[in-house]
């Protein structure tokens, strides 16, 4: 693939996704920032009450990860049949997590919030806050499909214009029911929630009037159509999509832990592991872009099989990685210096925590970031799902999760320490990853009839 075609294809599939994340990451940190007003409290219960939605999404990606495999290889011979099918198994495996999540933040809230904090204070603006959200995960599951199916059709523009909507009225609606202006009650922590539960759903109106107007979308297909898959295809996708969704539930479990670990050395440690993070996650949104471009353009490739061609875009694409990590991991560490003159209503302690914290997350955008791109981007195209699921497994329970809780409860280190410890995990993967991608067994064509 020349030059040209390779940016032209990288530009219109990666950068609406960056773009799209980029602006819910900027939008999450203002979102906390705007919380922190209520106090230290507010912003621990939040984030650890946003872990749990980061475990849904996360485990939905797995879901949906294990049939983009096919709906990239699909798209690259132009076979829509196969699209709908591969579309229609997703949705119902997606709903029916969507739907299980919706019932325990509805009903076990308590309990849920008692896994991340014993602080009173804590704990109930957490579950007041799940209480409201729980909706939005059925909601948010079908917007997510979606979403995330343009990425392998070459349709981003949609999801980013419908995402600038959605979450520009998330930070309108934060900004009066939070802090109660424009005659509205002062809602707090209440309010937040509650404006995440009213931007989700008119984001799930907006993909539906897409689909609606767009008669010749791709992705409009009828019921029947989402009904008329073959038991080879089920079959096919179950065999690849335990370990996608194994791989992805298990990582996110173990962040959800980390934040345990986190939680153990109290509510000052969470707030500032929380603010730190948010500023991260505006970074790693660039990272989305580059890995569901490689993922998709790879897996087009294949299904083509172009197979020179996906090794080609193998080596472009982590060579984008790097570099670009290596920026980030500056920019992140300069920015994170602002971090006390704007969360001026926190204790000096959390401030200086948060931006050490932020430091440590620098530092580990280089090896984190590549893991990312071979995974989601390389590696799962060609099929190599169970190789990721076993190294994840290993770096993230068997090094990550000891290495954050005996640094947290034996040694008793300041929470910066204990991130450390936990992201060391990344550095053992980074070395799994560059090894299995060397050895060339991903390249496989899945979809060759």
């Amino acid at each position: 693939m020349d030059s040209k075609t390779f940016y032209k294809l990288f530009f219109n599939i990666g950068v609406p996704i960056a773009l799209s994340q980029f602006l819910m990451s900027s939008l999450n940190f203002v979102d906390t920032l705007m919380i922190g007003t209520i106090g230290e409290a507010a912003v621990a219960a939040v984030g650890a009450a946003g872990r749990v939605y980061f475990v849904f999404i996360v485990s939905l990606f797995g879901i949906y990860s294990a049939g983009g495999i096919f709906a990239s290889q699909y798209w690259g011979t132009k076979n829509l049949k196969a699209l709908h099918q591969i579309m229609g198994i997703m949705m119902i495996f997606g709903m029916g997590l969507s739907l299980i999540i919706s019932i325990f933040t509805m009903f076990f809230p308590v309990q849920i919030m008692h896994l991340f904090s014993q602080d009173p204070m804590v704990v109930s603006y957490g579950v007041s806050y799940l209480k409201i959200i729980s909706p939005s995960f059925i909601l948010g599951g079908l917007s997510f499909l979606y979403a995330y199916l343009s990425r392998s059709i070459h349709m981003t523009k949609y999801p980013l214009y419908i995402s600038i909507v959605s979450l520009s009225l998330n930070t309108i609606l934060n900004y009066i029911l939070i802090n109660g202006y424009l005659g509205m009650p002062k809602l707090g922590v209440i309010g937040a929630a509650t404006a995440t539960l009213i931007s989700r759903t008119i984001e799930f109106i907006l993909f539906v009037l897409v689909l609606i107007i767009l008669k010749d979308h791709p992705l409009r297909a009828m019921p029947k159509e989402l009904i008329s898959f073959t038991k080879v295809q089920v079959k096919n996708f179950i065999k690849k999509g335990i370990s996608v969704f194994l791989n992805e539930t298990s990582w996110v479990l173990g962040q959800a832990v980390f934040y345990m670990a986190y939680g153990v050395l109290g509510t000052q440690a969470l707030s500032s592991v929380q603010i730190s993070m948010t500023l991260s996650d505006i970074f790693v949104s660039l990272f989305a872009g580059i890995s569901s471009a490689c993922s998709v353009m790879i897996g087009n490739a294949l299904g083509r099989n172009e197979l020179d061609v996906a090794k080609d875009l193998s080596e472009r694409f982590t060579k984008i990685a790097l570099i670009t990590s290596a920026g980030v991991a500056i920019v992140m560490s300069a920015l994170a210096l602002f971090i006390p003159t704007i969360y001026k209503n926190f204790s000096q302690e959390t401030a200086h925590m948060a931006v050490i914290t932020a430091f440590v997350l620098a530092a580990y955008q280089i090896p984190k970031m590549y893991n990312d791109v071979a995974v989601v981007g390389i590696l799962r195209s060609g099929g190599d799902t169970f190789f990721c699921m076993v190294a994840d497994l290993v770096g993230v329970w068997g090094i990550g999760i000891p290495m954050a809780f005996f640094s947290a409860m034996v040694l008793k280190v300041p929470v910066y320490l204990v991130v450390a410890f936990a992201f060391s995990e990344e550095i053992f993967k980074m070395f799994m990853y560059f090894y299995r991608i060397k050895k060339e067994k991903w390249i496989k064509n899945l979809v060759q009839e």
